[in-house]
């Protein structure tokens, strides 16, 4: 009768320690990419809520509800989480440019894609970002963000205009 509970106790644990390491070689990641934008970053908004659509293969590190946005010159950069189960559970960082051998060279370790468009609807407080293809070896992703500020929507929109 104890087995199941110390079977289940062990299982736990292996979990936990598996998200634990995970989640410390992402953050690691994501301070080196930080660390690297230090005097280029243009607009910085945190926790923002996320919702996404994903349709291709491939999908996995595109599904997070909430995210960080870091704003370049050139690139945006976005740091999903999900906060739902007991630990914070980090996703890949995503960079979208269009410089993309100059960041894929920079940061191997990180998901970087062609920056196609930001959708900007004034009458509510959401961008709609997509990238990518559907196929069997892409992935079509779209992105809607909360932005609460208006200030800082207009920021994006004039900085991504510009990439």
């Amino acid at each position: 009768m104890i087995e199941p509970i110390i079977g289940f106790s062990i299982f736990l644990t292996l979990v936990v320690l598996f998200i634990r390491n995970t989640n410390n070689s992402l953050e690691k990641e994501y301070d080196i990419i930080i660390e690297s934008l230090n005097d280029n970053l243009k607009l910085f908004i945190e926790q923002a809520k996320c919702s996404n659509t994903t349709l291709g293969i491939n999908n996995r590190g595109y599904l997070f509800k909430n995210c960080d946005l870091y704003l370049t010159n050139d690139a945006l950069i976005i740091f999903g989480y999900t906060k739902d189960s007991f630990f914070k559970q980090l996703s890949k960082p995503i960079i979208l440019t269009k410089e993309i051998t100059k960041y894929k060279n920079k940061f191997s370790f990180a998901i970087v894609k062609y920056f196609e468009n930001i959708v900007y609807n004034p009458n509510d407080k959401y961008i709609y970002i997509k990238f990518g293809e559907v196929g069997l070896t892409e992935t079509f992703v779209k992105f809607k963000i909360e932005i609460c500020s208006e200030s800082d929507k207009n920021n994006i929109k004039l900085i991504t205009d510009n990439f």
